[in-house]
């Protein structure tokens, strides 16, 4: 969905709280109107966003040797919380 999307979505929900007589629904079209401009506003900024990730291709420590996820997994569950001493 596009920026444009966005704004059509946002003016609906304008229009729809306008004819609106329940205060409640009301706010929620607004609410809705809201929340759909600040995706328009998101989806052009991100729209001219150049931004790539390259994963690693080694360790950036020389030497070091990559930890397999099995044994990362089970040193994050050995870890004490911080409310145990």
């Amino acid at each position: 969905m596009g920026s444009d999307d966005y704004r059509a979505k946002s003016l609906l929900h304008l229009a729809l709280a306008h004819a609106e007589p329940d205060l409640a629904n009301k706010a929620r079209h607004l609410t809705l109107a809201q929340s759909y401009i600040r995706l328009a506003y998101i989806a052009d900024k991100n729209a001219t966003a150049d931004l790539v990730y390259e994963t690693p291709l080694r360790p950036t420590v020389p030497g070091a040797q990559p930890i397999p996820q099995q044994r990362q997994q089970q040193q994050q569950r050995e870890k004490p919380k911080p409310d145990e001493p």
